[in-house]
C-alpha cells in the first residue's frame, strides 16, 4: 500500500499497516474487497519468499530431475535417462524400441537426484527463504495474508468529517443539554445522598444502548445527520427539562429522571422505546436495536460497574438483570 507508507514509516511497517487497516476494516471505517492471497516471512512479514524444492536427506536445492518411464510391453520402470539411445528409446531391460508415448510407454512420475549427496527420490521437501531476514522456513509455517483493496465507507466519511463518536453527541447538544459522564455521576451521587437523607422522593436511572448504531451510516452515508436530527427530537420531546442526559459514547446514553419512580421511569423508557423503533424501522432496512435498563438510585451506586455489566450482559445477548 505505497499510498500510506509515508503515514507509518515506509516499507518497514509492513506489520503495523496490516494491523491498521485490519483495525480501521473491523470498525467499518474502511471496506475492503478481496484481490488475492500472499506468504509473508513469519519472522520480518516480508512477502519477498523464495520458494526452494530441496533434497530430504541434506537439504540442498541442488537437485536433477528427470521423468519415470513405464515400458508398457516388459514393465519396467526407470529414469527417462535410462531409456535414452541416440535418438531413439530403447528399454534397457528388453532392448526394444520404444516410439510412442501412450501406445508404447507412459510418463507416470518424476523422479529427483541429489547432485550433493547422490540421493535419488520421488518427492522432494519444500521450503521457503526470506530475502531480508534470509531465514529458512517451511511454507506452513509461514504467515498467509489475505491482500485487499480498501475504499473508505460511508461511515468512515463520516467519521473524518465529524469524528467516531461525535456526530450524534454533537447534534443532541445542540438541542438537549448533554452532561459529561464525570459531571452525570456526581450528580447521581448527590441525588442518591439527598434521597437517602429525606426519604421523601425517588429519582431513576435511564440507560440506553443504540446495537448497531454504525448501520445508520452504512446505509444513509451522508444522509445520517437527518437521522440523528430526528433522532434528538425525540429524546428532546420525551426528557424533561429537569432530567440530566449523558453520553458515553455515540451509542450508550444515560439519562438521571429527577423525581421520576421506575414505574414512571418505564413508562418514559417504553415512549421513547416506540418513537425511535419507529424511526429506525421507517429509514433503514436493517435498524439498530436499541436496550434499555431501569434502575432506582442507591447511596454509594457504582455508576461504570452498572454500566460494564449491563454491556455485558447485552454483548451476550442476555436481558439486562442489574440490582
Amino acid at each position: 500500500y505505497p499510498q500510506l507508507e509515508p503515514f507509518l514509516g515506509g516499507r518497514e511497517a509492513d506489520a503495523d499497516m496490516a494491523e491498521l487497516l485490519q483495525a480501521l476494516e473491523s470498525q467499518r471505517v474502511l471496506t475492503g474487497s478481496f484481490v488475492t492471497k500472499a506468504y509473508a516471512c513469519t519472522h520480518c512479514m516480508c512477502a519477498y519468499l523464495n520458494f526452494l524444492e530441496v533434497c530430504p536427506d541434506c537439504g540442498s536445492a541442488d537437485l536433477t530431475v528427470d521423468d519415470m518411464v513405464h515400458h508398457f510391453r516388459c514393465g519396467h520402470v526407470a529414469p527417462l535417462s535410462d531409456f535414452s539411445k541416440d535418438e531413439f528409446m530403447v528399454c534397457p531391460k528388453c532392448d526394444r524400441d520404444m516410439r510412442h508415448i501412450g501406445v508404447d510407454y507412459d510418463k507416470p512420475s518424476l523422479v529427483y537426484d541429489c547432485n550433493e549427496c547422490n540421493h535419488r527420490f520421488p518427492d522432494p521437501e519444500i521450503t521457503t527463504n526470506c530475502y531480508r531476514c534470509r531465514r529458512t522456513t517451511p511454507p506452513e509455517l509461514q504467515i498467509q495474508r489475505t491482500i485487499k483493496s480498501y475504499r473508505v465507507s460511508s461511515f468512515g466519511e463520516n467519521a473524518a468529517t465529524h469524528g467516531l463518536d461525535d456526530l450524534f453527541v454533537s447534534i443532541l447538544q445542540e438541542k438537549v443539554k448533554v452532561f459529561e459522564y464525570p459531571v452525570l455521576k456526581d450528580l447521581i451521587a448527590a441525588e442518591a445522598h439527598r434521597m437517602a437523607r429525606y426519604e421523601v422522593s425517588k429519582s431513576t436511572l435511564l440507560i440506553l444502548n443504540f446495537h448497531g448504531i454504525e448501520q445508520i451510516y452504512l446505509e444513509l452515508g451522508n444522509r445520517a445527520r437527518e437521522l440523528f436530527e430526528d433522532l434528538t427530537g425525540v429524546f428532546r420531546s420525551i426528557l424533561r427539562e429537569s432530567d440530566f442526559l449523558s453520553a458515553r459514547n455515540e451509542s450508550l446514553f444515560l439519562a438521571l429522571l429527577m423525581e421520576t419512580s421506575a414505574t414512571q421511569a418505564e413508562r418514559a423508557s417504553e415512549r421513547l422505546r416506540e418513537a425511535i423503533d419507529a424511526l429506525l424501522k421507517t429509514n433503514l432496512s436493517n435498524p439498530p436495536t436499541l436496550e434499555t435498563a431501569i434502575l432506582p438510585l442507591t447511596e454509594g451506586m457504582d455508576v461504570d460497574g452498572v454500566v460494564a455489566e449491563l454491556m455485558a450482559q447485552w454483548e451476550d445477548g442476555e436481558s439486562a438483570d442489574v440490582p
